[in-house]
């Protein structure tokens, strides 16, 4: 039983730029708007796994395939290519088909421990920092299966606390036999 992580990149600008232009809607809470399918999925999200459950290199595409076994955990975090900190994206829904491969998904806000360098000093002796990471979970719990899975997010304007939008796309795992 392993432990799959995946980080999400949201390029934030972007869905805002397309926001503003009109070629996307914010969508609601109860209807997200989809960010479309491969390449337009593309141009607003960047899904990495470890190589070893990647299934054909698809790494760092919105539409990332996982391979998976019964009993796997994994763990979906979202970042922006700004790190958070013009905006933050979260997932808040996921929806699986077939239904029944997944235990229902679990949303966590993980405290962490980390050591950095103090201000802008690399060598500098690190420091012990404490930050909060938000994760969405779900375990594998039938075989034999290609589960197409959407994942809905939330996007925050860091400055404001005000909601840019709802967005939602739909990945796969595979689970063999």
């Amino acid at each position: 039983m392993a432990r799959i992580g995946i980080t999400i990149i949201v390029d934030a600008d972007n869905i805002k730029a397309h926001l503003d232009s009109g070629q996307l809607q914010p969508g609601t809470q109860a209807s997200p708007t989809n960010l479309g399918a491969n390449a337009a999925s593309d141009n607003y999200l960047y899904m990495i796994a470890k190589r070893g459950v990647v299934s054909s290199g698809q790494e760092g595409s919105s539409e990332l395939t996982i391979t998976a076994n019964v009993g796997d955990t994994i763990q979906w975090s979202m970042n922006t290519l700004l790190f958070n900190t013009k905006y933050t994206p979260f997932i808040y829904d996921s929806r699986f088909n077939p239904s029944n491969g997944l235990s229902p998904t679990q949303y966590l806000n993980i405290t962490t421990t980390n050591y950095i360098p103090p201000g802008s000093n690399p060598t500098a002796p690190t420091q012990k920092v404490t930050s909060q990471l938000y994760v969405a979970m779900a375990t594998v719990v039938k075989s034999g299966q290609k589960i197409q899975y959407v994942l809905s997010f939330k996007l925050i304007d860091n400055a404001t606390g005000n909601v840019i939008g709802y967005f939602s796309w739909d990945p796969f795992i595979v689970i063999p036999f």
